[in-house]
């Protein structure tokens, strides 16, 4: 059966029963020197990861905060209670004649003038400096839905309604639902809502300050269209 291992931590070397019975120890400087380096080594290598780790959040969490606080700076959070509004309940993005619907988009549908784009790292676009407010692209696809939800009731019930909405195809209607799942994801509302009648409504949210981002969408718009569903 082997003998274990010497679990000193500068075990003596011994000289053989031929030699004199002497006892030596260890060439400690070299021991000392190895020590010594591993420990060096061990703090450099502590060292650049710690600075890479810092370095890559930092430039992370900008990378996330100038898409927004780069462009609106501070948008306040401020308490809103929801309710059931019959205005838009009830009404029709696409009336001919004007709806409610179209009073939530600023002038300019959301699109904005980013003149700095390339300094704050956006995605270019196709119209150099003009970007939309997600939020607005959002309102756009609800209104897309709750029009073609009309239309397919219309066509259900056979009020000879059917073609005033015609023209939202299965692409578009695909694409706004995929982009409102992630936006709904993305915004991650912890509000916690108890359970009653009215399913989430009557509850306040905490909620980003809506007129103060249709004032910046209005003075920084970069056209003058107009339109919900435009």
């Amino acid at each position: 059966m082997s003998k274990p291992k010497s679990t000193e931590p500068f075990p003596y070397t011994y000289s053989s029963l031929d030699e004199e019975q002497q006892i030596r120890e260890p060439d400690l400087p070299k021991t000392r020197l190895k020590w010594i380096l591993t420990c060096l080594l061990s703090t450099i290598l502590g060292a650049l990861v710690a600075y890479g780790v810092t370095h890559y959040r930092f430039r992370f969490d900008v990378r996330l905060d100038i898409h927004s606080k780069g462009v609106f700076h501070e948008i306040s959070l401020i308490e809103v209670p929801w309710y059931s509004d019959k205005r838009y309940t009830t009404s029709d993005p696409s009336d001919p004649n004007g709806s409610v619907w179209d009073g939530l988009d600023p002038m300019g549908q959301g699109w904005i003038e980013v003149p700095n784009w390339e300094e704050l790292g956006l995605h270019p676009s196709e119209k150099i400096s003009h970007y939309q407010v997600s939020m607005y692209h959002q309102l756009h696809c609800v209104a897309i839905l709750k029009s073609k939800f009309l239309y397919v009731d219309s066509v259900l019930e056979g009020d000879g309604q059917s073609e005033k909405t015609d023209y939202i195809s299965h692409v578009h209607i695909t694409h706004c639902l995929e982009y409102l799942r992630q936006a709904i994801m993305c915004a991650g509302d912890t509000t916690l809502e108890p359970f009653t009648p009215d399913l989430g409504l009557d509850i306040s949210h905490k909620c980003r300050d809506w007129d103060a981002i249709f004032d910046f969408a209005t003075i920084h718009r970069s056209t003058n269209n107009t339109g919900i569903l435009g």
